[in-house]
């Protein structure tokens, strides 16, 4: 009982401080929805972009608390059979185009008419990922990174 009493108020100041699992949806949609940890979704992208990662990773000075501090909490997390730590961040979003046309041919006589009516809907999905990947030496420092982006 008093196990369940000290985890509860602990869970919920998780949830409250942002630790939450973050939802990444298209920002086109609605760019003044702000999503958990306060980013919008295009936000995400850009920081995660090389561009971002090149201005604000420096390799060989900059540690797993310096790069928590700029990044905040990695999406996945690794080592790999050298013994260093791998990072990596990644934000998708889905974008979906709906062109819809229509036409009506109206003929009308005296007697009868006729309606014809015709309708095309296309729908195109998008998907984009953007992922940092850093990697950590044994000192946990980073000892290299890269950013890639993928649109399908």
């Amino acid at each position: 009982m008093k196990k369940l009493i000290v985890l509860l108020p602990l869970s919920l100041g998780f949830l409250v401080s942002g630790c939450a699992p973050q939802a990444y949806l298209p920002s086109g949609l609605n760019s003044n929805i702000v999503y958990g940890g306060g980013q919008r979704a295009g936000s995400l992208h850009d920081k995660y972009s090389k561009k971002y990662a090149d201005q604000n990773i420096t390799i060989g000075t900059d540690t797993v608390m310096s790069i928590g501090m700029k990044f905040g909490e990695a999406t996945f997390a690794d080592k790999n059979k050298d013994g260093d730590i791998i990072w990596a961040y990644q934000a998708r979003s889905a974008i979906i185009s709906t062109d819809a046309k229509s036409a009506t041919n109206v003929n009308g006589g005296l007697f009868s008419s006729s309606v014809v009516s015709a309708s095309n809907i296309n729908t195109e999905t998008m998907s984009r990922i953007t992922t940092l990947r850093i990697t950590f030496d044994k000192n946990y420092t980073v000892k290299e990174y890269y950013s890639e982006r993928e649109l399908n």
